[in-house]
């Protein structure tokens, strides 16, 4: 009886995360962790220009979240995909960070990033252009935004460590 339960239970998890992951793919992109290499630069960028207010769009399992909150920075993630959300919450109450790290399940598209003074993109290329045009419409003069990869088409990045850019609005 229990092993059974044991068995259900797991193809119900099975199920949830193929539903999860179909739910990022449709309605997002797939999620792609960023590596630790990355991780250690977004942290060497914000030590130096010190962000009052940082943001993670498409958090994922919110790793970023949790680095950047561990450095005393408030840090909020947007991840469309529910169980990603909820799992990355998770990890930041479980490291006692939940003070200072924020993850909600949420459209990125749809939310303002005009009181965010740092923010972290890993966009595929395709997207970049829009990234763009959101952080143009709606972050302050100064605003740094850091992104993993993937180059914004038309603004100049401050400098470039490794794969990582890092730009300010103008």
């Amino acid at each position: 009886m229990a092993i059974a339960l044991v068995i259900i239970l797991a193809n119900i998890l099975g199920a949830l995360i193929f539903l999860s992951i179909i739910v990022s793919l449709v309605r997002g992109a797939p999620p792609v962790p960023s590596s630790k290499r990355v991780i250690a630069t977004l942290l060497e960028i914000a030590a130096e220009y010190q962000p009052a207010k940082a943001v993670d769009l498409g958090a994922g399992d919110g790793r970023v979240v949790k680095a950047l909150a561990a450095q005393g920075i408030e840090t909020h993630g947007y991840e469309i995909n529910p169980l990603l959300a909820w799992w990355g919450s998770w990890r930041l109450k479980k490291a006692g960070l939940q003070s200072k790290g924020f993850l909600k399940t949420a459209n990125l598209w749809s939310q303002n990033l005009g009181e965010f003074d740092f923010v972290v993109i890993y966009g595929l290329p395709g997207v970049m252009g829009h990234f763009e045009a959101k952080l143009e419409r709606e972050l302050r003069p100064g605003s740094l935004v850091v992104s993993n990869s993937f180059a914004l088409p038309t603004w100049k990045p401050v400098k470039k460590i490794e794969n990582v850019y890092l730009y300010q609005k103008s």
